[in-house]
């Protein structure tokens, strides 16, 4: 082989080594940028994911602080009550009951009477008092024992160290039955107390009050509406299923000698048999529990 051909072909195997390691420093090249946009791209979504965390962090740490002043505003309010246990308030609530009236020697009646009842909170040992005046025998003591149960749930208040004294009033001394229903009067009594509010005045409950403060049906419906009509009631409440209820009537049956007076039952109404003793004006609503009531007789 000349000089000439040695030269051509080592500038040929020379160019091709060139070639070769061109490509593959091209390969190289084309690989390690590829490999800095993967590494370029998962810093990048790395650091997204670090600020989403970081905003999910505050997100839990301002629900966090929510609820702590929310659990702090509730404790301090029970923590209040128990630590300290002095509130003071009054209030005062109608009331409605049934009487026995003596009819003669051989009988007696029912009819129904209104009641001022007088709530007062002070400082005290956690007492619970009934006055009554006059003497109208009426047992109030259990039913206000279960109203304050229910006050305390409802207004997140414990009457711990303070006294409670209901004072009931009538214009006569009666012999008054039926003393629980006045639960549902006496409860929102006192959560008036409590949060310094007051009872609109033209607004009556019959109702037994529950522990978990649901109204108890009652019986005496119609003679207690009619004592509440009668002292200017406009709005009348009873325990739910209770708003119809049954009357007695006299119903004249005639024989060819003489004609018998009977009476017999019916139901109807309590708005509508309001209506027939000559109150037009008094609504009648049914209620479930004690918010309800409170929030129909408060002003």
């Amino acid at each position: 082989m000349s000089g000439s051909s040695k030269v051509k072909v080592f500038l040929l195997i020379s160019l091709l080594l060139n070639v070769s390691l061109a490509y593959v420093l091209a390969i190289n090249y084309i690989t390690y940028t590829e490999s800095i946009s993967y590494y370029k791209a998962q810093v990048k979504n790395l650091t997204k994911e670090i600020e989403n965390l970081k905003k999910e962090q505050e997100f839990i740490k301002n629900q966090l602080n929510y609820y702590r002043n929310q659990t702090l505003y509730y404790s301090s309010l029970i923590g209040e009550a128990k630590g300290y246990g002095e509130v003071e308030g009054s209030s005062e609530v109608n009331l409605v009951a049934v009487k026995i009236i003596e009819a003669s020697i051989f009988g007696y009646r029912f009819e129904g009477v209104t009641l001022k009842g007088y709530i007062t909170l002070k400082h005290g040992n956690g007492d619970i008092l009934v006055n009554t005046e006059p003497k109208i025998g009426i047992d109030l003591q259990s039913s206000l024992r279960t109203a304050v149960h229910v006050a305390e749930n409802v207004t997140l208040t414990h009457l711990t160290k303070t006294d409670i004294i209901l004072k009931v009033t009538a214009e006569e001394e009666v012999n008054v039955v039926d003393g629980p229903s006045a639960g549902a009067a006496i409860t929102a009594a006192i959560i008036a107390a409590i949060k310094h509010e007051k009872l609109n005045q033209s607004v009556y409950v019959t109702g037994t009050i529950n522990p978990d403060g649901s109204i108890g049906p009652v019986g005496g419906i119609p003679e207690k509406a009619l004592a509440a009509a009668e002292k200017g009631a406009k709005l009348f409440l009873v325990p739910k299923g209770q708003n119809t209820v049954v009357v007695w009537r006299e119903k004249e049956k005639h024989t060819p000698i003489f004609t018998i007076i009977i009476r017999e039952p019916y139901t109807v109404k309590l708005e509508e048999f309001l209506k027939m003793n000559g109150y037009s004006n008094v609504k009648v609503l049914e209620v479930e529990n004690i918010l309800q009531v409170y929030n129909l007789m408060k002003l």
